[in-house]
């Protein structure tokens, strides 16, 4: 035990207390942080220098992040820091990776927030005519049955998981995500299919007909 164990610990209280009055972050270090996933290491502390560790959470290089959102991929890492009371200084002395961690569900979420479809009738043909606001998905359709086939192999015709691919080799474990995936992102499109759909269908004017939006309850997403 260090002898010097009370006069380190009210000087590692007070390096919190003054975080929290200051309201600023050296490293993205927080008092909240420091509270919950801080540690001070008094065997490797003095009192002139502190050393104490906080678990921190990074993106893997190439995964995507949106404030808010889960990340696609993330590191758990404890990472060492050494605090000098006399300056005020805080600096990173090392760190060391503890678990990794990929979210399959997280790409297609955020994917998610950004897709819709616009559907409209094209009184020549008697078809629909179906496409996201980008055009990167376009097709016609004869019902709202055939709609929801075709926007569903669209879906899961896109270049899903390439994060996860590069992070797993083929098999099992890959296969079960990247089909979490794909169910994930045809329940979205589907429900906004057929949002899109009832808001023509109430558009058009009375005495027109239009195939029956059938199944027309929505799938909570979870």
């Amino acid at each position: 035990m260090n002898p010097n164990s009370a006069k380190l610990q009210e000087i590692w209280a007070d390096f919190i207390e003054n975080l929290s009055k200051n309201k600023n972050e050296v490293h993205g270090l927080t008092e909240r942080k420091l509270r919950e996933r801080g540690k001070l290491l008094e065997n490797e502390s003095t009192l002139e220098r502190l050393v104490f560790e906080v678990e921190r959470h990074n993106a893997i290089a190439g995964a995507q992040y949106r404030k808010g959102l889960p990340m696609t991929g993330f590191e758990t890492r404890l990472v060492k820091y050494s605090y000098e009371p006399q300056g005020g200084a805080v600096f990173e002395i090392g760190h060391y990776v503890i678990d990794r961690t990929i979210n399959p569900l997280s790409e297609v979420i955020e994917w998610g927030l950004t897709f819709d479809v616009k559907v409209s009738f094209d009184e020549t043909t008697g078809n629909y005519s179906v496409h996201d606001f980008d055009n990167t998905l376009r097709f016609t359709a004869s019902s709202l049955e055939e709609a929801e086939g075709r926007i569903r192999e669209a879906i899961t015709n896109l270049n899903w998981g390439v994060q996860l691919k590069d992070e797993f080799s083929p098999g099992p474990k890959l296969d079960a995500m990247l089909e979490k995936i794909v169910t994930r992102g045809c329940e979205t499109a589907v429900m906004k299919l057929r949002d899109a759909w009832g808001m023509m269908s109430a558009s058009r004017p009375c005495g027109v007909v239009t195939s029956p939006p059938t199944g027309l309850t929505k799938t909570p997403l979870t």
